[in-house]
């Protein structure tokens, strides 16, 4: 499936990263992955996470396909010697994805 094409994309790119790399070029080097596996970049968005710093919010659709939608959640803050954490998720519903991803990062509790 295309989506899991373009999260393993921005995946790759965020994980040649390293911690002092400053986030708006790591946001900016996922956008350009998701754009390249053929994906539309809708919009991004910052919230704050009590553990992982600010998460950085990218959310994309296939080009060409019927409307569905992937969330990507980046988070801001990265521990010595770990890869920078990176959550997604994809469906049809903006909302579902959303939630999805929400509750994968620890956000909040799985309804």
């Amino acid at each position: 499936m295309i989506h899991a094409e373009m999260s393993e994309a921005v995946r790759r790119a965020v994980s040649q990263t390293d911690q002092s790399e400053d986030m708006s070029a790591v946001v900016d080097r996922a956008r350009s992955a998701l754009v390249d596996a053929e994906g539309i970049s809708l919009f991004g968005l910052e919230t704050d996470h009590p553990e992982l710093g600010t998460m950085h919010w990218i959310v994309g659709q296939p080009a060409g396909e019927e409307p569905s939608y992937l969330v990507l959640a980046i988070a801001g803050h990265v521990e010595d010697g770990e890869e920078r954490a990176m959550f997604s998720a994809a469906g049809a519903d903006l909302d579902a994805a959303f939630r999805q991803v929400i509750c994968e990062c620890g956000m909040t509790e799985a309804a």
